[in-house]
């Protein structure tokens, strides 16, 4: 779960004019996103409803979440490693370290306060 400082307040925006100029490729995607359980309906109203916006990059159209009204709510937990000394003395013997190459991995984050 995404680390809140504190819980948002009530919050809701209007869709940007992209999500309105292509609904039908909103409604497709939202309707893929809960087909795949990425996302899910609620009967209580969020804490924060955030504008849809779609992008378009290379002829393809992504459906983008704007949540910058939630980010001053999130305790930022600062991590760096700038060198492998550095990023190694994170692990200890026998640890394993595994990576994925997903498609839309992007939405396994929990945000849920």
């Amino acid at each position: 779960l995404i680390p809140f400082k504190s819980v948002p307040p009530a919050f809701f925006a209007k869709n940007n004019k992209s999500s309105l100029d292509n609904s039908n490729f909103v409604q497709d995607a939202i309707k893929s996103l809960l087909s795949k359980g990425c996302i899910s309906e609620v009967s209580d109203i969020p804490k924060c409803c955030n504008p849809l916006t779609v992008a378009e990059r290379d002829s393809k159209l992504r459906l983008v979440l704007d949540l910058r009204h939630v980010n001053q709510f999130v305790d930022n937990q600062k991590f760096k490693y700038e060198d492998l000394k550095t990023f190694a003395e994170l692990f200890d013997q026998d640890d394993f370290f595994i990576t994925f190459d997903l498609t839309s991995g992007y939405h396994h984050v929990d945000i849920h306060p």
